[in-house]
């Protein structure tokens, strides 16, 4: 039986992007469960010492764009703050969500603004955003059986 992992690594472009987009709705999943328990998420940055509130619906749109394709609603400058505020440790959120807020943002990345991000990097940042490591090999599994025009390979079920 192959791992997911090799599975995921079989794939062609496409289908790689599919699995993306799977995995990161998952990623999302956590984050806006996060901030419907955390809401408004503020901040002050070391820079100037101005308080700042989180945009929470960040990752929804960076989502929808990197569906689309397409830069919707300014989310490559909105994200210009947050990313460099996590940078500098003015803030940090549980691991878990920083690393589905970081998948999201990479798959947006590699979508929407076309930059090179490892194939690999949006998987591990979407199953870690799952604090139950025993739960990613079925997690990866699902991302790829539940891809359009993708059936589960029959060593995945």
């Amino acid at each position: 039986m192959k791992p997911p992992a090799s599975n995921f690594g079989a794939l062609d472009s496409s289908h790689k992007r599919e699995v993306h987009l799977n995995l990161c709705r998952f990623a999302l999943e956590r984050w806006e469960s996060y901030v419907r328990a955390h809401s408004p998420i503020t901040y002050k940055d070391s820079g100037v010492g101005m308080s700042h509130v989180i945009d929470e619906q960040l990752p929804r749109d960076s989502f929808e764009s990197s569906k689309a394709g397409c830069d919707r609603n300014r989310v490559a400058q909105r994200y210009a703050e947050p990313i460099l505020a996590m940078q500098d440790a003015d803030f940090a959120f549980p691991e878990n969500i920083a690393y589905a807020y970081y998948a999201i943002y990479s798959l947006f990345r590699k979508y929407v603004q076309r930059e090179e991000i490892e194939d690999w990097l949006i998987v591990n940042q979407s199953l870690f955003s799952e604090e139950d490591t025993s739960k990613w090999t079925q997690i990866l599994s699902d991302a790829i059986g539940s891809s359009p025009g993708l059936s589960p390979a029959p060593d995945l079920q």
